[in-house]
């Protein structure tokens, strides 16, 4: 039996080489970016390689007269109610639970001088998870609702609400096609925008897409990009 098994290793390392070696350099290209694309998704979904991902998306502009420290208190107090609330110098992190998933968020109070006095601007929410590749939709989809029951707290305490605009990032180990590219030049990262109007942006360990919503077309993007670069 186990001279059976590691003959059939043996034969299928062969015939992998062979083929390698000499079937696939004169296929169509068409074939062969077919063939390569579809190796390197089976391989992602295999592997069962985890991925760190962050949503960021931010408040319109607050109107009124009012310091950051007040906002933060404020904060602190409305979100307590439904969600323990952590801190750092420079922004308020929740857990919220998504069915058996829990999302993390950083919210971040944005502020401008004015007479000295630091006022209350905005509000900069980052959505943090780390995920397999075959449970990036589902990871990302959470994102969505734990927004909505942000959204819902910020409402009772006047916060104007999220802009459209939203950035997904992935972010990986390495891009390999790309960080020679940059290594040898003075930019840190390339940007480009598809015909749709989405636009993306590959530096040297990450992915970011910025786009009006995260729809299916956004998250199929996704993972094209990671599938191919990393």
């Amino acid at each position: 039996m186990l001279n059976d098994i590691i003959f059939s290793v043996i034969i299928t390392a062969i015939l992998t080489f062979f083929i390698e070696k000499f079937v696939f350099p004169i296929l169509p290209i068409s074939i062969r970016n077919f063939t390569t694309y579809h190796k390197k998704k089976f391989l992602k979904i295999l592997q069962h390689q985890e991925i760190n991902i962050e949503m960021i998306v931010k408040t319109k502009n607050y109107a009124g007269d009012i310091t950051i420290d007040e906002i933060t208190k404020s904060l602190k107090e409305t979100i307590n109610k439904q969600f323990p609330v952590s801190f750092t110098n420079t922004s308020l992190i929740i857990k919220v639970p998504i069915g058996q998933e829990t999302v993390e968020i950083h919210i971040i109070p944005m502020h401008y001088l004015d007479e000295g006095s630091m006022k209350f601007e905005s509000l900069e929410c980052r959505f943090i998870s780390k995920c397999r590749f075959s449970k990036l939709r589902a990871s990302i989809l959470n994102f969505r609702e734990a927004q909505n029951k942000i959204r819902n707290i910020l409402e009772d305490i006047s916060i104007p609400r999220f802009n459209p605009k939203i950035a997904l990032t992935c972010k990986l180990k390495s891009l390999h096609e790309i960080t020679t590219i940059l290594e040898n030049t003075h930019f840190e990262s390339m940007n480009a925008e598809l015909n749709t109007g989405q636009k993306f942006e590959i530096g040297k360990d990450q992915i970011t897409i910025y786009d009006d919503e995260i729809s299916d077309d956004t998250i199929t993007l996704a993972k094209k990009m990671i599938i191919l670069y990393d």
